[in-house]
């Protein structure tokens, strides 16, 4: 039976075509992270194709474990360096005979990679280049690049609360033990996210992008209505609209566990 998909299921779909559960809408995965590859469902550990802008192409293959945190830790320039470096840190933790498979497949993997010209460093020269670029970490670590002039350093500012205070923010949000409380803290929230509309007039969009990545790595519905509207801005503003609608389906469906595919629920 053929089954229509919505446009925002279709997008979400997208995000995850070869993922065989639908990692795509889960709590801590990333709106820029492309999965690819799954791994247990315990730890949530997936490696993806990381993009700074959708229409270019991927900057690095990274991995995270969306069950523990936001983290994304590049592993190397395609699909092939992270599966080779996946399997040199698995030589470092298995005994002797499954230690000889592993080396075996890896052989092969170089051998392949080398005839076809794929690097497999993990550290490759196109993301040193990128690693120059970066204006800030944010709370996924993976970096931020946009557009940014070194003279007039037009581009981007930094926010005006230290990630250390903004974490700490958050976290009194989140543990309010009631709406008077979590207003209260909330309070404490609202003149960065004022400051970084404020950049955004004065073309530092990468500002509010860095605080809506911030907001929506961190997690918590009470943050989605102002992680969307700091996204869908600045997403806008630095014209990579496809973020935009990817952040707007994601969040309209956003949980925890492995248990995620839209097309299972429709179907």
């Amino acid at each position: 039976m053929r089954t229509k998909l919505s446009n925002r299921n279709f997008l979400l779909t997208c995000q995850k075509i070869f993922i065989p559960f639908g990692h795509f809408a889960s709590l801590c995965h990333q709106i820029n992270l492309k999965t690819v590859v799954k791994g247990d469902d315990t730890k949530q550990y997936h490696m993806g194709y990381f993009r700074d802008d959708p229409q270019e192409p991927p900057c690095f293959v990274a991995r995270n474990c969306a069950a523990i945190d936001c983290t994304i830790t590049p592993m190397a320039e395609n699909i092939f360096g992270a599966v080779n470096a996946y399997l040199d840190a698995m030589k470092g933790k298995c005994d002797p005979f499954q230690k000889m498979k592993v080396s075996k497949v890896q052989n092969s993997l170089k051998s392949w990679a080398k005839d076809n010209n794929f690097v497999l460093d993990v550290l490759s020269e196109a993301m040193k280049a990128r690693n120059k670029k970066v204006v800030t970490k944010t709370f996924h670590n993976a970096g931020l690049v946009v557009p940014w002039n070194k003279k007039t350093e037009l581009g981007y500012r930094k926010l005006i609360e230290t990630d250390e205070t903004l974490k700490r923010i958050l976290k009194n949000v989140v543990g309010s033990s009631c709406e008077m409380e979590r207003e209260a803290h909330l309070g404490a929230l609202q003149p960065i996210v004022t400051a970084a509309n404020i950049a955004n007039d004065e073309c530092d969009f990468g500002t509010s992008l860095e605080l809506g990545l911030d907001l929506f790595s961190f997690g918590g519905k009470v943050f989605h209505r102002t992680a969307l509207n700091l996204l869908k801005t600045a997403y806008s503003l630095l014209q990579r609209n496809e973020f935009a609608l990817i952040i707007e389906a994601h969040l309209k469906n956003r949980r925890r566990g492995t248990a995620l595919s839209i097309v299972d629920q429709i179907i």
